[in-house]
């Protein structure tokens, strides 16, 4: 994801990789949204053509003006798999930005796109990104794309109970490399932030990537099996 030009550097890229690597964690070949710009414009071309979203304002970042999604204003329902039946009234989101100029994707249409087309069926993430899956539905809507399943967990919170993230006291994977931690010991803290063995009933602390995948497979599979095609 680097939609954002000021924040994406080539080296943070890296690192990322590399301590995934460290840690013993597999990856499928990596994609760069800006590479795929012409797969964005076609789809926003179209949204325009078909009066689903249109050119607005002069863009204040960037040249040519900001393409809006022409908002229906409808009620949006989506059943969470951890939460449950969320509804939002979509009224409230007003004809939100797509893009900064037709070239230009804003982070939330390009992952929308991206879902799409890597036909992904489930998107796990944080609570805090609740908001955003009224406006990720809209656009899938528009694109005439079925959308994923959604579940969004509790947080990690620090110890005032303010949020947990990367900008509030932040350590690389590899920091904890260069301190001499063991990528299993590291893995095996990370795996039980939210969740202990001994609620699962297991009779161990320490499980291995095996061990932890296993588990996970067995005990969550019933809800990968409502698995929306795209």
């Amino acid at each position: 994801d680097d939609t954002d030009k000021e924040r994406s550097k080539p080296e943070f890229e890296k690192d990322i990789l590399e301590s995934l690597e460290w840690l013993g964690l597999g990856y499928d070949k990596p994609f760069h949204q800006s590479e795929r710009g012409e797969l964005y414009k076609t789809e926003l071309e179209k949204l325009v053509r078909e009066g689903k979203a249109y050119l607005g304002e002069k863009s204040e970042t960037s040249d040519g003006q900001v393409v809006r999604f022409k908002n229906p204003n409808s009620k949006i329902e989506f059943n969470d798999l951890i939460k449950g039946k969320i509804t939002f009234n979509t009224t409230e989101l007003g004809d939100f930005v797509l893009a900064r100029n037709i070239h230009e994707p804003v982070y939330h249409f390009a992952s929308v796109v991206d879902d799409a087309l890597m036909g992904i069926t489930h998107v796990i993430r944080g609570e805090d990104h609740i908001s955003n899956t009224p406006r990720q539905i809209l656009t899938l809507e528009a694109l005439g794309v079925a959308r994923p399943a959604y579940g969004h967990i509790p947080l990690i919170l620090a110890t005032d109970r303010s949020k947990l993230s990367k900008r509030r006291g932040a350590v690389a994977v590899s920091r904890y490399r260069d301190l001499g931690y063991i990528p299993e010991a590291l893995l095996n803290f990370i795996a039980t932030l939210g969740w202990s063995p001994q609620a699962a009933k297991l009779d161990k602390e320490l499980l291995t990537l095996d061990e932890l995948v296993n588990y996970f497979k067995s005990r969550y599979k019933n809800i990968f099996l409502v698995g929306h095609s795209l």
